[in-house]
């Protein structure tokens, strides 16, 4: 009795391993052989949408055996790949333990509540992937041509910009749509809303049809799938690349000098926790190798649960992070976190029933889109084989050649380097403006990298090049006009910039959706140091392991 019982345990153990039946590219019927425990029994089974014959061969190994003869003999877990196909048909075990086609058993309805939730989330998550403006995936397209990302981004930057203007009654900046480094302006926030509204009547809309025209479908298995696929790459993408840019410490650089030299009280919460993670490179690169890990998981099928447990993980922590330290990306991590967990859904019964009713458990979700054409079969595969290299190689690259730069322009000691008050106000136009006033003070940390600080205290980033030999000094602010000043130092506390003729900016640049006029006659700003202590006892303490206080 005991011994009939474990044979059974071990048939249903090895029948749960081949629930998805794969279709190889030859046609003909298939034999799929066998073992059950130490007993010499076979059973019939239906593999496909053929009836093959069943005999006993060694327990963990198939036969599969075309009708001309041929035999191929492959090991239990890698019979997909030997076949090297994907699935046209899914096994349903019945209640004699055969196995038939997913064409004759009709798949479980879904309910017509599941049917709506999965109609808005097909529509919010398609505009998620491709309508996103500043984060979406298809704004990474412009490494291969920007009109593809302009093209669709366009029409809903534009709605969005109405919107604030005529039914929100956003003034000003906020009112106008631009690409910022901020993710989760009102502007971006209105867009978002769109979305949530569009996808909220597209899914109303899209059931209402359904049932006028007398629909039978009563699920949608195969869009959820392809959904599912293109969701999945996307956040892998997203977490290798994220990732990388921590892996080499680049998004959250060395602590300025502007900050370091600010009370804490005065400090945003998003600066603090910049400038904490940042203070041990190390620890960041830690970070990035969590999310590159899980990217990486989440970009190849076998793995690809796993992946998206992982980046439930990781994301919820950045998550709240951004929430509650006011990290300007809060939205698109919280639709990255969301579209990790629609992911995983499909597979929810499955992994609830492992960990918490501690019961044996098989996946249920697909993570390929089932489908006998060729063509698509290259096309599925050649999207992943892209997303894959292009997250591996083109990513580190470009990260890899920034940190490299910005390590060696590091080791450049800037004759300009310090911390600068401007002993008359700049003139209303030019490098030294911006949106909330002009400039007060100016902290030169690098030749290639500053910050300047308004009169109402805020912090611009302004990028320069020092020439120190030809005393010039080229200013890129990220609001404002692009300048070249003449600079010379009376001495060690006195700077004098004089802006060289025919050197200013020719057009005016739009400044978060502003025009700012470019200087009307060269101008001179005269500069003083201000004194900065030689010590920070914050860049002095290093990792310990004990505290002695």
């Amino acid at each position: 009795m005991e011994r009939r019982r474990r044979r059974e345990r071990l048939y249903t153990a090895r029948r749960e391993q081949i629930s998805r039946v794969y279709t190889p590219r030859w046609p003909g019927r298939l034999a799929v052989l066998m073992k059950m425990g130490e007993s010499k029994r076979s059973r019939p089974f239906l593999v496909g949408n053929r009836t093959p014959g069943l005999s006993v061969q060694d327990g963990k190994r198939f036969a599969v055996k075309r009708t001309q003869g041929q035999t191929i003999s492959v090991r239990l877990g890698s019979l997909v790949e030997t076949l090297e196909s994907v699935p046209v048909d899914f096994a349903t075990a019945d209640e004699c333990g055969a196995f038939v086609p997913r064409s004759a058993v009709a798949p479980p309805p879904w309910s017509p509540l599941t049917r709506l939730g999965f109609r808005i989330a097909f529509i919010y998550f398609c505009c998620f992937m491709y309508l996103y403006g500043n984060d979406g995936i298809d704004f990474y397209a412009i490494v291969f041509w920007h009109g593809f990302s302009s093209a669709l981004n366009w029409p809903m930057n534009h709605l969005a910009a109405w919107a604030g203007s005529h039914i929100f009654r956003l003034t000003g900046s906020n009112a106008n749509w631009h690409v910022t480094h901020r993710g989760d302006t009102l502007i971006n926030w209105v867009l978002d809303r769109i979305f949530m509204l569009g996808a909220l009547l597209g899914g109303l809309a899209w059931t209402v049809i359904a049932h006028l025209r007398g629909s039978r479908r009563t699920e949608y298995k195969t869009l959820l799938t392809w959904l599912r696929f293109l969701l999945r790459l996307s956040v892998g993408f997203f977490m290798v690349g994220y990732g990388m840019i921590k892996v080499f410490p680049l998004q959250m650089g060395p602590i300025p000098l502007a900050t370091l030299n600010q009370p804490v009280g005065q400090i945003s919460p998003h600066t603090l926790l910049w400038s904490l993670i940042g203070l041990y490179p190390v620890y960041e690169s830690i970070c990035g190798m969590l999310e590159v890990l899980a990217g990486t998981l989440i970009l190849f099928r076998r793995t690809a649960l796993v992946g998206s447990l992982f980046t439930i993980f990781v994301m919820s922590n950045v998550v709240l992070y951004n929430f509650f330290f006011g990290v300007s990306v809060k939205l698109f991590a919280l639709n990255l976190l969301l579209a990790a967990i629609f992911i995983t859904l499909p597979d929810a019964k499955p992994l609830f029933d492992f960990f918490w009713r501690h019961q044996p458990a098989a996946q249920t979700g697909i993570w390929v889109p089932p489908t006998s054409r060729r063509g698509v079969r290259i096309y599925v595969r050649a999207l992943e084989i892209i997303f894959i290299i292009v997250s591996f190689t083109i990513n580190p690259l470009f990260d890899g050649i920034v940190w490299h730069h910005e390590r060696v322009v590091a080791r450049i000691q800037s004759p300009l380097r310090g911390a600068w008050r401007f002993d008359s106000v700049p003139p209303a136009a030019g490098a030294f403006n911006t949106p909330n006033g002009p400039v007060a003070e100016l902290y030169v940390d690098t030749v290639e990298y500053a910050l300047a600080r308004s009169a109402d205290g805020a912090l611009w980033r302004t990028f320069m090049r020092v020439n120190a030999p030809a005393h010039t000094v080229w200013i890129n602010p990220y609001v404002g006009n692009q300048v070249t000043y003449t600079w010379q130092m009376t001495d060690s506390n006195h700077l004098i910039l004089s802006v060289m003729p025919g050197k200013s900016t020719q057009e005016p640049k739009a400044v978060h959706g502003l025009k700012v006029s470019p200087a009307s006659a060269p101008a001179v700003l005269a500069l003083t140091r201000i004194r900065l202590p030689a010590h920070y006892r914050l860049l002095e303490t290093k990792f310990q392991f004990v505290s002695f206080n």
